[in-house]
């Protein structure tokens, strides 16, 4: 005698049956309706003051921002000893040599910062005279990396604010990869890390310490140059009013709210410039010219950098220099139109499986903007993909806004 079997939900005893439809196999019904259900995703990055667009000045410079007058400053800090900046010392590890004549980076100087295959740990300070150093005013801290060839998988140093009478950190420590391309070695490269990301806004600080972090072995070689504070002082001004303009480095985000997870599936960038390529085309006449060495004609320092943060940690980052870098990214595909007097390209970047960004662990997806890009004639960047409701959206909150104004 057969055993009777029933799958029963213990809630409602209801039970569940075999479909025997003409045509079809036998088999268990378990669902009539899809089990998540998701919303349409098109988002741009997003910057409050700059709005969409990132075809904008992100360097330091001169400006008016609602009528007044933003006067660039810049705190010059360690330059290989070049100059006499803020004093340097050695905190720990017998590799560190603060005025190496190997490599240099100062115009008309001799000199920078150099770690020699030194041990984890290892750790160099430099330090403000009298101590206590108001970061007020002050938005982001620059400086330039050279990276020997003997760098590695994992290799890495960061770099944090310290006090010196009580011997603390003074913010977070951040990792010198989110800001530098890692695989290029034997050549200059500008890290601009905004003192945002080091929690050092409006701080006061006595002191910038660079750790070694190398995860196998000892540190690989690497040099420093050139490091900087830079900010803007603002001098009020009568008569003031209207929009205030972006100055410094400008930060453009995709977050989802609390309750929403974001499934993102393909990011798309679109350049423009007043670049004529029409007598640039292959011999055939039907693909137009794109120089992958500049940035659709620009010469960029630190680059267009690309940060994926996920439950607070930045865990991939990516720079942008040239339209080479672009155009190398796997899965992406490179579109180019043009007349005499402009090209365009759309570059569109398909992640290999989903890239969900969750509203309660704060996931971002940021792009900063360090350099003068305002000689583009546009330049955005759109995330698309689907939105999951984790809680129902009540009448009385605005879980998402997909309709943003494009203007």
């Amino acid at each position: 005698m057969g055993i009777d079997n029933y799958i029963t939900d213990k809630r409602n005893r209801n039970t569940a049956h075999i479909d025997t439809s003409p045509g079809e196999l036998n088999g268990l019904v378990v669902s009539t309706r899809p089990l998540k259900e998701y919303g349409n995703l098109i988002a741009p990055f997003f910057n409050p003051l700059a709005g969409i667009n990132m075809n904008i000045n992100g360097s330091f410079v001169s400006s008016e921002p609602s009528g007044d007058i933003t006067e660039p400053l810049t705190e010059n800090v360690y330059n290989g000893i070049d100059d006499t900046l803020w004093s340097p010392s050695i905190v720990s590890g017998v590799k560190w040599t603060p005025s190496s004549p190997d490599q240099n980076h100062t115009v008309g100087g001799l000199f920078s910062l150099k770690h020699d295959n030194g041990s984890v740990g290892d750790t160099f300070q430099v330090a403000v005279s009298g101590g206590g150093f108001a970061l007020a005013n002050y938005q982001a801290l620059e400086f330039w990396v050279y990276i020997g060839a003997s760098w590695g998988a994992g290799d890495s140093f960061s770099i944090y604010g310290w006090n010196i009478s009580s011997s603390i950190l003074i913010g977070t420590e951040v990792l010198i990869e989110n800001y530098i391309t890692i695989g290029i070695t034997g050549v200059w490269q500008k890290a601009t890390i905004p003192l945002a990301d080091m929690d050092l806004t409006g701080q006061i600080i006595d002191a910038f310490r660079i750790e070694g972090e190398a995860k196998v072995g000892a540190n690989p070689t690497f040099y420093i140059d050139d490091m900087n504070l830079q900010g803007f002082l603002v001098v009020p001004e009568s008569g003031g009013g209207g929009d205030p303009t972006p100055i410094g480095p400008q930060i453009y985000t995709i977050q989802p709210p609390l309750g929403v997870w974001y499934h993102i599936d393909e990011i798309t960038l679109s350049i423009a410039s007043n670049i004529d390529i029409a007598p640039n085309t292959l011999e055939n006449g039907t693909a137009p010219y794109l120089d992958y060495t500049t940035f659709l004609g620009l010469t960029l320092d630190a680059g267009v950098v690309y940060q994926r943060i996920i439950d607070e940690q930045v865990v991939f980052s990516n720079v942008s220099r040239v339209m080479g870098d672009l155009i190398g990214i796997p899965n992406t595909t490179v579109t180019v139109y043009g007349d005499e007097n402009t090209t365009f390209v759309q570059v569109k970047i398909v992640n290999y499986g989903p890239l969900v960004l969750k509203g309660e662990n704060e996931d971002i997806l940021r792009v900063v903007i360090s350099d003068d890009l305002s000689s583009l004639t546009r330049f955005r960047a759109f995330v698309g993909g689907r939105v999951e409701y984790r809680e129902e959206p009540s009448s009385n909150k605005n879980i998402i806004i997909l309709n943003r104004s494009l203007r």
